[in-house]
């Protein structure tokens, strides 16, 4: 791709010119020990060059003579260049042996084709410290090297991207991605050119003021620009579609009309799914779907059984969901959200769904009919029917039997608070690239929902976005824009919810206020950050209006027989462990002083046992070795699913990858503390949900914690110390976060988004109850 074309001319040329150039100058480039080490570039001593101001001037037309002086013969040099955050090896070699002076001519002419402008080098020679110093190359237009002509391509693409992506918004259309990256673009392409005119050094800070600032302009360009299209409120929320006629006994069904429920005995407390249809249907030809109770399990319906909560008792009524994705309705006025009475008399009712399966690609196409239990606003089990649709009845008879699949439990623990909104997120069925289903279950059954799971767009490349994220968020902490950063992507996601999501949020929120609603978010996806979503307008406007600071949002993985559902409401907490260790330079990593004391002051404060952050160690730790029911880690952590370091970094060098937690069943279900960097992210693994902080629900863990890209050890620490208190006091861990992300404002004193990148996957309502250690 262009981008990445672009970043290999600009550090290829860079790396040829800056070789040659400091080759021989390598074991003085180092900063003076009472003149130990000496580097002259045409008599002018490279220690007044130790700023960009004070860089030394070479003209692309000289010949630059190096002369370089050492007390000692040195044994090694090495040579880096710092490009942006980053640093790359240029040279790494022996010089000459027994001398301390030597001189070198470089033409510098055939190099400044790739590149002009201000760069850094950074040197180190056995018995002088590490040297940095700025040159500046001269004598040719910006726009006339490579590097300046890759900069002005990308400054023209980024300022098109940008006006078309304003113009679709004005016209009512949505085009976040384009705004932002548009934006960003013209910055990184404008720094550029002032790198190569020598205006401006390209560093981290430049990097943040020149790329993230002005993609979070584009960002709040464009939600300007939408603001100015709609012109109008928010839509108010949505009616309940008329629901599914009940059947009459005396016409063959097996339901009961609402009104005829009893108030008599209790009806079982424990059933299976029914859904009943032909094994294969043809186009467009109705069928009937038989929707319901059945005492027994049946063979052609994956699902297990279904308990109802303890929260319901005597008659009660089953609401059923029902997602086919590839079929429609039969006839008006039914619906597929269908209510039906459950009593003593009528234990096992079913009701009727005629359907229409719509046409497909091939002759013979392989779906499947789902349909979401409740009882009280409480899911209570999920049902797949497989069926074949055919474009001939002809091939009715060639239609394969459907594999059987393992059973998905969704039911709520017994006795567990139903969230008041549940979101359900799941890929369509047949799999479509990007489209994903998503259905709404509210805890009030008064509150108005839509009637059919609501089609929603992530996008081709929604891991790229992630990592966009990740990126964006790390190169903005601390830097101007940070919040106007976040804003922007807060925009981007809420552009992914429907409509009706928002209204529905809405309703719930009027009907708990004054407290905030709980959200939890089942979701078969891994990429899309949806507790950034953008509130607007706000449920409260005093809290920053992020969905997650607005609402106490949990969320859960949607896999196939892990993790467990449904995610626990409550965790008996008698032992703590935590985990830290001393970093130095033996293990590449910067020393973590704040996450030490972390650690030290979990230890004193409750009792936990410390672990020290090596591999075996941590390893016998999450397979129960010391047992512990809060498992807290405060180490470093990266996100790089493409790379070779993508989990938490231990001070032996070992890095416990999400395959490594994976393999590693946990004998109990902890609570997991993962205070590091980047390890909430989601990847995508064969096709199924991945990441370090799913790793550790497939092991077994009863609810974790992971924040998505690197934050402020000190503030992590604070966080980390206030959550203890509090959680180990009652309160639920979802809230205490939720508390904790309104403390990011856009306020200039507010530095950092570390209060922001926690999230939390778990029940919204779970709490850590303490119990006695046993023994």
């Amino acid at each position: 791709m262009w981008h990445r074309r672009a970043g290999a001319i600009v550090l290829a040329g860079t790396l040829a010119c800056l070789a040659l150039l400091l080759v021989v100058a390598a074991p003085g480039i180092a900063q003076r020990q009472q003149a130990a080490c000496v580097v002259l570039i045409d008599g002018v001593d490279t220690a007044s060059a130790v700023d960009a101001e004070h860089a030394i001037r070479v003209d692309v037309d000289d010949q630059v003579t190096i002369e370089a002086r050492t007390r000692q013969p040195p044994s090694f040099a090495r040579v880096e260049l710092r490009f942006a955050p980053a640093s790359f090896l240029v040279w790494e070699g022996t010089p000459p042996p027994d001398t301390t002076i030597w001189r070198e001519v470089i033409d510098i002419a055939p190099y400044a084709v790739a590149g002009v402008g201000l760069y850094e080098v950074v040197a180190t020679v056995d018995g002088c410290p590490p040297l940095s110093a700025w040159v500046r190359v001269e004598g040719r237009e910006p726009w006339l090297t490579v590097v300046g002509a890759v900069g002005a391509s990308v400054l023209v693409i980024g300022g098109l991207v940008t006006v078309m992506s304003l113009v679709t918004a004005l016209r009512g259309g949505s085009a976040w991605a384009g705004s932002i990256l548009g934006g960003a673009a013209m910055g990184a392409g404008l720094l550029v050119l002032a790198q190569q005119s020598g205006a401006s050094q390209l560093d981290a800070t430049s990097l943040a003021t020149w790329v993230v600032v002005p993609g979070a302009i584009g960002g709040v360009g464009q939600g300007a620009a939408r603001v100015v299209a709609r012109g109008r409120p928010p839509s108010p929320a949505r009616a309940r579609p008329p629901r599914a006629p009940r059947p009459d006994p005396a016409m063959g069904g097996i339901g009961m009309g609402a009104g005829a429920m009893d108030v008599g005995a209790d009806p079982p407390r424990e059933s299976y799914a029914r859904m009943d249809c032909p094994p294969a249907v043809p186009v467009g030809q109705p069928f009937e779907l038989l929707v319901g109770l059945s005492p027994t399990p049946d063979a052609t319906v994956v699902g297990g059984p279904m308990r109802r909560p303890d929260s319901s008792v005597g008659p009660y009524v089953l609401t059923m969901q029902v997602v086919a994705d590839g079929f429609i309705l039969a006839a008006p006025g039914l619906s597929w959200r269908i209510d039906v009475p459950v009593t003593s008399e009528v234990p096992y009712p079913a009701v009727p769904l005629p359907l229409v399966a719509e046409p497909g690609p091939a002759p013979i196409m392989p779906r499947a009919i789902r349909a979401m239990y409740s009882v009280d606003g409480q899911p209570i089990g999920l049902a797949v029917r497989p069926i074949a649709v055919v474009a001939d009845p002809a091939l009715l008879g060639q239609a394969p039997v459907p594999p059987r699949q393992p059973a998905v439990d969704v039911g709520l623990p017994q006795g567990a608070v139903a969230p008041d909104l549940t979101v359900r997120i799941e890929p369509s069925d047949p799999p479509v690239p990007s489209r994903m289903l998503l259905q709404l279950l509210a805890a009030d059954p008064t509150i108005a929902l839509p009637d059919a799971p609501m089609p929603i767009d992530i996008g081709s490349e929604p891991g790229r976005f992630l990592r966009m994220v990740v990126d964006a968020m790390t190169a903005a902490e601390g830097q101007p824009g940070m919040y106007q950063s976040l804003l922007g992507i807060g925009y981007t996601v809420a552009e992914q919810l429907p409509p009706p999501f928002w209204d529905v949020l809405a309703a719930v929120a009027a009907r708990v206020a004054p407290r905030p609603p709980t959200v939890l978010f089942l979701s078969a996806e891994p990429y899309v950050p949806w507790e950034l979503a953008v509130t607007d307008p706000p449920l409260d406007p005093t809290l920053p209006p992020f969905l997650s600071a607005q609402a106490t949002v949990g969320r859960w993985v949607l896999g196939q027989r892990r993790p467990r559902l449904p995610p626990p409401s409550a965790l008996t907490v008698r032992r703590l462990a935590v985990v830290s260790g001393v970093y130095g330079a033996h293990a590449g990593w910067q020393r973590l002083v704040d996450a030490e004391q972390e650690a030290s002051e979990i230890a004193t404060r409750y009792g936990a046992t410390p672990v020290d952050a090596v591999s075996q160690s941590v390893l016998r730790l999450v397979k129960g070795d010391p047992p512990a029911d809060v498992l807290h880690f405060a180490v470093h952590g990266q996100y790089d699913p493409t790379g070779a370091v993508d989990g938490l970094v231990l001070v032996d060098g070992l890095v416990l990858d999400p395959l490594r937690v994976r393999g590693s069943p946990m004998s109990a279900a902890p609570f997991v503390f993962l205070n590091a960097c980047q390890v909430g992210a989601g990847q995508a693994v064969l096709g199924d949900y991945a990441g370090l902080a799913d790793a550790f629900l497939f092991a077994g863990a009863s609810a974790v914690i992971a924040p998505l890209w690197s934050i402020d050890d000190v503030i992590a620490r604070e966080v980390a110390l206030r959550f203890y208190e509090r959680a180990l006091a009652g309160e639920p861990p979802a809230e205490i976060l939720r508390q904790e992300r309104a403390a990011f404002r856009d306020d200039p004193g507010v530095t950092s988004s570390t209060y922001l990148a926690y999230q939390f996957f778990g029940h919204p309502a779970i709490r850590l109850e303490t119990g006695s250690p046993p023994g």
